[in-house]
């Protein structure tokens, strides 16, 4: 700052002054240089002058000497360089000094003869040259010659040069004179602001109590007094805001520990909260455990209760208690999921499944539900869909059936359509929008708020029609979620609703399905069919087409014209069955047969009237809705084969299936439950021979028990997912006599594709084996789906009121093959008597694997015997040794113990093989 003060004072003081130094030095010098120039040029005329006489004198003599004589008096002269005389001719008369040739100018001056005398000075640095013509007073026009005389012009320049350095010197002089000057008589001037800056930095920097020296009147007196009234406000102003700050301070520090206090509270109180929910939630979920384990053991005594004898009004009872307990076996269930779903522990998994089969199995598994209240349901799958994506089925099979079942609930009348439909894909991810349509009576729009809020139902009113937690669709969006999609809802009041779920899925491998058109074993066939319902006769239209059939669609109470007749073999016709068109229908049917046409009669699940059979006497096969795609091709296939006697198709290869399990019991039920389709399985005894086979042989399928001896289940199929080479993938379904629902996910993360809770029925087996291989199996000479008849529903069990074994239920598990029920219970009874000793010792030395070891195995086995309350308590033994309930296990193994005491008991004091064939022949 002090540097730039006296900066700015020299340069007002300096600059003026040089400038005007250096014009002055300047003026000076030039004149000087002029004059100097000026008297050179004089006296070098003068001399060149005064030499003409002397050479015109010699040339007007032709005395050489005396020229010669002259020319060197005129090199004598100061500054004279070269002497040239020429004649009037431009003849050389004479040159002295340096070799220099006549000027031009005095060429020109010699042919110009005409022209007055005259003086020609040029001027040719470093030198001067003077040109005067040689005239006598005879003829003053006519010069006699020239005289050329060079002058040197250095010592004239040095003079010049020495003249501007002076100058210069003089100037600088003067500038530092006026330098020292103003430096004296600045500082009185700076030296006071040099001191009010310092004071100002010291208060810039904090220190108020600084002040400024006030020694100067005038204006510098002045500023000094400002700047101190100034500074004593600020400082001022300083004490007080820093009174105010100590106070806020304090007032903060007194605030800071009461939060700190309420801070303390809250993070306890939250720890507790914390604490509280976990403790709810484990309760909860404890309970919802403890709670479907006795029930399971209801509902299942309460379906044996169904089958002994009973009045219709006790019929009534027991079905109204059996659907009370299933409706609490969901909401239980719900509350389950949702805990997890709350907990963030529900994990999902990463496999390959088909959105046609799964949709489809969903519709099968509520076919009944819809059909009891007249509702249709329909599958509608787009061309463009990819059905074979990655994600988690058993999730995405709970979506839509809660979906699906939640429209057949609030429906009374119509149909509930499945949509699948893709939304555009992006790289190998595909957006698929799979929507639930009704005919309902739709939502409110201020209602659907509340729709996906747990715990809450659109209609919470005391007087509502319908049940239920309000967890399904909270649970359904939640999973939705974590599958990263959204679930939609479009409704109007009075017109029904749609619930959409738009989910982005990793494409499988194989996308496209191998039935095409142009392959198709139906390609040419005409098909003709009647649906009434139009979105059912749609899909079916669908179906039809998609195998390159010729379809066409007919018209109720048309009479049938079946000619002209195609070739054997190329038609066929789909009826759907409808009791108020039933004359109609029998002729159609009954016509075709003339024709040798075959009829497909399409039918619900609880159609069992006479009329109905009467018309399935004339069709070549039947089959429930809603229509299963792969279920209709084969049929087709089957019929028109059937119809004929010439296979349409070659018979699609029997899968080659693995069955591993310890228990010889158990595989002897699955094997002789496969052999009624025809298919000739292979045995292991544990996961290590397994291993073995699957190395040797390709299977198309396995079915693996949990718990074995050498090499567990989960051991095994760990081991065949770390063999399998590049796209290979064999199927492994578990076996399991019971799996919580942390050790089903868990056995999803360990390489298992399914799983299978035991006892295995033939449905399930059809179900799994066409799911995971693609095989449509049915028995020997049976077309229709496997499901029990009325009879065998209506069937009277026949065992002692006191047994403690319900024959009629070990048949029907053993699939009605006395023998391997008979054999079944023989093998139990072994086994109880084998463990019988080993249980009680093994809980007393506390080593609790091998007695879950020993009670699992037991408890695979009972479930494929008709011993309900033996199966109910190895459940509850199991299902403690697995949570670890210490304080369960002694009463629970006291009661296993009296169970299996009195079982063995009663087999003994009675023919049991007897009261076998009594349940036999009344179910036959």
């Amino acid at each position: 700052m002090q540097a730039s003060l006296n900066r700015r004072l020299l340069q007002l003081a300096l600059i003026p002054a040089l400038a005007f130094a250096l014009l002055l030095t300047l003026f000076f010098a030039l004149t000087l240089i002029w004059q100097s120039q000026r008297e050179f040029s004089v006296q070098t005329e003068a001399l060149t002058r005064a030499a003409v006489p002397a050479i015109l004198t010699a040339l007007r003599l032709g005395d050489d000497e005396m020229l010669d004589n002259a020319g060197q008096d005129v090199l004598n002269a100061p500054h004279a360089r070269s002497v040239v005389v020429l004649s009037s001719a431009g003849e050389l008369m004479l040159q002295r000094g340096s070799q220099v040739e006549l000027a031009g100018e005095a060429a020109a001056l010699t042919a110009d003869t005409r022209g007055p005398t005259r003086l020609l000075r040029v001027d040719e640095r470093p030198w001067q040259r003077i040109i005067v013509p040689l005239q006598d007073s005879i003829d003053p026009e006519q010069p006699v010659g020239w005289l050329q005389v060079d002058y040197s012009t250095n010592d004239l320049a040095l003079a010049n040069y020495r003249l501007i350095s002076i100058g210069a010197l003089v100037a600088l002089a003067g500038v530092g004179l006026i330098w020292l000057l103003v430096l004296m008589l600045s500082r009185p001037i700076t030296l006071p602001f040099y001191q009010v800056m310092d004071t100002l930095r010291e208060l810039s920097e904090g220190r108020l109590s600084q002040r400024v020296k006030v020694t100067h009147g005038g204006d510098l007196r002045a500023l000094g007094e400002g700047i101190n009234q100034l500074a004593a406000a600020l400082e001022n102003a300083r004490d007080e805001m820093q009174h105010s700050v100590d106070q806020a301070t304090q007032d903060l520090r007194e605030t800071l520990e009461t939060l700190e206090i309420q801070n303390i509270q809250l993070s306890t109180a939250r720890r507790q909260a914390m604490e509280a929910n976990e403790a709810k939630t484990q309760f909860l979920a404890n309970m919802s455990h403890e709670i479907r384990t006795p029930l399971n053991g209801v509902i299942g005594f309460i379906k044996l209760l169904d089958r002994t004898g009973l009045t219709q009004k006790q019929k009534d009872y027991v079905s109204t208690i059996r659907q009370s307990s299933e409706s609490l076996l969901v909401i239980i269930n719900d509350i389950l999921d949702f805990l997890k779903l709350d907990a963030g522990k529900l994990e999902l998994e990463r496999r390959n499944m088909n959105l046609r089969d799964l949709v489809e199995d969903v519709l099968d598994m509520l076919a009944p539900m819809a059909q009891e209240k007249s509702l249709e349901l329909i599958a509608l799958v787009y061309e463009d869909v990819p059905l074979q994506v990655i994600g988690d089925p058993l999730r995405l099979r709970q979506v839509i059936t809660n979906l699906v079942n939640n429209a057949i609930k609030f429906t009374d009348k119509g149909h509930v359509v499945v949509r699948i439909a893709s939304e555009g894909q992006s790289s190998s991810r595909h957006r698929i929008r799979l929507a639930v349509s009704d005919t309902g009576p739709g939502i409110a729009r201020d209602k659907q708020r509340s729709l996906f809020r747990a715990f809450n139902q659109a209609d919470a009113s005391t007087s509502r029609r319908f049940g239920g937690t309000g967890l399904g669709l909270v649970i359904c969006q939640r999973l939705v979620q974590r599958m990263g999609g959204k679930i939609e809802v479009e409704s109007m009041e009075g017109d029904g609703s749609t619930f959409a779920v738009l989910i982005d899925f990793e494409l499988a491998e194989d996308t496209v399905e191998a039935t095409l058109p142009e392959a198709s074993p139906l390609a040419g066939v005409e098909a003709w069919y009647w649906e009434p319902q139009e979105l059912a006769s749609l899909s079916l239209q669908h179906h039809l087409e998609r195998w390159g059939m010729s379809v066409q669609a007919l018209d109720a109470g048309t009479p049938p014209d079946l000619a002209p007749a195609p070739p054997e073999g190329q038609r066929i016709i789909l009826l759907t069955w409808q009791p108020e068109h039933h004359d109609w229908l029998h002729t159609f049917a009954r016509r075709a047969r003339d024709y040798g046409v075959p009829v497909l009669l399409l039918t619900r699940h609880n159609d069992h009237s006479e009329s109905l059979r009467e018309l399935e006497q004339l069709a070549s096969g039947t089959m429930n809705k809603p229509v299963r795609q792969n279920r209709l091709q084969t049929l087709c296939i089957q019929a028109l084969q059937t119809q004929t006697g010439v296979p349409v198709d070659t018979p699609p290869r029997l899968p080659r299936i693995l069955v591993v399990d310890d228990n010889k019991t158990n595989r002897k039920l699955l094997v002789a439950f496969l052999a009624d389709f025809g298919i000739q399985p292979e045995e292991a005894e544990d996961g290590s021979e397994a291993m073995a086979r699957i190395s040797q042989h390709d299977y198309d399928l396995v079915f693996m028990d949990i718990q074995m001896p050498v090499m567990d289940g989960v051991t095994a199929t760990r081991e065949i997912r770390r063999h399998e080479l590049g796209d290979s993938h064999l199927p492994v379904v578990a076996l399991t006599a019971h799996a919580l629902p942390q050790e089903q996910e868990e056995l999803m993360r360990s390489g298992f594709d399914d799983y299978l809770t035991k006892p295995v029925s033939e449905q399930q087996l059809v179900q799994t084996i066409r799911r995971w291989t693609g095989a449509d199996l049915h028995p020997p000479g049976r077309l229709e789906t496997l499901s029990e008849t009325p009879e065998a529903e209506a069937a009277q069990a026949t065992s002692p009121a006191d047994a403690p074994v319900d024959f009629r239920l070990g048949l029907q598990r053993a699939g009605n093959k006395p023998a391997l029920a008979r054999d079944m219970f023989q093998g139990l009874l072994d086994q109880l008597h084998e463990t019988r000793g080993q249980l009680a010792t093994l809980l007393a030395d506390g080593d609790l694997e091998v007695l879950l070891e020993r009670v699992h195995a037991l408890h695979g086995v009972t479930r494929y015997c008709g011993t309900p309350e033996l199966e109910t308590r190895l459940s509850t033994i199991e299902h403690a040794l697995k949570e670890d309930d210490q304080a369960a296990l002694a009463p629970a193994l006291q009661e296993l113990l009296a169970v299996m005491d009195r079982l063995l008991h009663w087999s003994e004091q009675e023919d049991w093989a007897h009261w076998l064939e009594e349940a036999r022949s009344t179910a036959s």
